[in-house]
């Protein structure tokens, strides 16, 4: 400095010396407003979002899976039914299911060994094109098997009959062949043919 200035600096301090210290720079309080509750939201919304999805996938793919029902039955409005079997051991529950509700539709266990009997109806045996009109859909899935089935066409005084087996491998079901008969279908059915009295 100059000597003016170190005058300058030293009368200052002399005379107004308490004032000049309370001038002197002192620390910036900061300012900035603090992160508020409500700017954080949407970050906990998407995380809280994000541990649901997570949990939800565990929870299904760790102990959500629950067995499909071994058979399902709907009728719907329009007269068809829809049946489910996704195990040959629950076709005569099924099978009871159906004659409770008077529907014309049997599921034929084809086993080895079955002797029971059923009296085919002629006049409707090889009939395709009633049999597909009667069988509207079959579609398999998961080892069982859908049958959608419009019972209003099933002539009066038969049971549609659906040959089932078990699967491949042993479970699951496939369906195989579609037959009339007169009066009551047959509890079982030998695989390759069905026994007609």
């Amino acid at each position: 400095m100059s000597r003016f200035e170190d005058r300058l600096l030293t009368h200052l301090l002399a005379e107004h010396g308490d004032a000049l210290l309370d001038l002197a720079p002192q620390p910036v309080p900061d300012l900035t407003p603090a992160r508020s509750w409500l700017r954080s939201r949407p970050a906990a919304a998407v995380l809280a979002i994000v541990l649901a999805a997570l949990v939800a996938v565990l929870a299904l793919t760790i102990g959500g899976r629950h067995a499909a029902p071994a058979y399902a039955l709907q009728v719907r409005a329009n007269g068809t039914v829809v049946l489910t079997l996704n195990d040959l051991t629950a076709a005569t529950a099924a099978n009871a299911d159906l004659a409770d509700r008077g529907l014309p539709i049997r599921v034929v266990p084809l086993r080895k060994g079955c002797t029971a009997r059923a009296r085919i109806d002629t006049r409707t045996r090889g009939d395709f094109r009633l049999t597909s009109r009667i069988l509207v859909s079959q579609r398999t899935a998961s080892g069982g098997v859908t049958w959608t089935i419009d019972a209003r066409l099933v002539p009066r005084g038969d049971v549609f009959g659906i040959s089932a087996r078990r699967g491949p491998a042993g479970t699951g079901v496939v369906g195989l062949a579609f037959d009339f008969f007169r009066g009551a279908a047959p509890a079982c059915g030998r695989p390759g043919t069905l026994r007609v009295r």
